[in-house]
């Protein structure tokens, strides 16, 4: 990277906007912290929204990027759809038409995919909150999962496997998880963009190389 601005752009929900812990210490503040040790001149327009589905970043965050042209743009999205019980088959098509439209961008991207949300210390409660089982959210999270790989794949994007990186981990730290038992902490977002910065170097190497 250069001293010229560069424009980051974050989609997504609470994860994305740092709810619980505020834009700076989230894992796209962080990001943008480390691509200022690079550019100096880095900026980050932040879009996520708290309770976003992915039909809200489809139908409004991603509606933002062509007028923003951004040379990086991150995604975290699916939690809510996962708890409000959005069908695999429209999630599914719901992520190939983002990823149709990421695709198209002049733009290093990383989407990543669900943690192991049977993890997370509300997940016990969620039966009698939302009607889901543990097991049933530990099949939700791999269907979900399953499309993210199938998307990414198609359309040539960069997949940070968020599942794989924190299945043991979550265990192990449940500092990872705030207060309410669900969204990251500080030190959860911190975890996630370490894991998430070799998968931006790559989106980014991957640009700098295309004709």
């Amino acid at each position: 990277m250069t001293d010229a601005p560069f424009r980051y752009v974050a989609l997504g929900d609470s994860t994305a906007a740092g709810y619980g812990v505020g834009a700076a210490d989230s894992y796209a503040g962080r990001t943008l912290a480390r691509l200022r040790e690079r550019a100096p001149a880095a900026e980050l327009v932040n879009v996520a929204r708290n309770g976003a589905l992915l039909r809200d970043v489809l139908g409004g965050q991603a509606a933002a990027l062509g007028p923003l042209r951004p040379a990086l743009v991150t995604v975290s999205i699916g939690a809510n759809d996962l708890w409000r019980q959005v069908p695999p088959a429209e999630f599914a098509a719901g992520l190939d038409a983002l990823g149709r439209a990421l695709a198209a961008l002049d733009a290093a991207v990383v989407v990543s995919n669900l943690p192991d949300l049977t993890r997370a210390p509300v997940a016990p409660f969620a039966e009698s909150w939302v009607g889901l089982s543990l097991e049933a959210i530990g099949r939700r999270v791999e269907l979900f999962n399953d499309e993210f790989r199938r998307a990414t794949r198609r359309h040539g994007l960069v997949l940070f496997d968020l599942f794989d990186a924190t299945r043991e981990t979550l265990a192990e730290h449940p500092e990872y998880f705030g207060p309410d038992g669900f969204h990251p902490s500080a030190a959860g977002h911190e975890a996630w963009a370490l894991g998430l910065w070799p998968h931006v170097d790559e989106a980014l190497a991957r640009r700098a190389g295309a004709p």
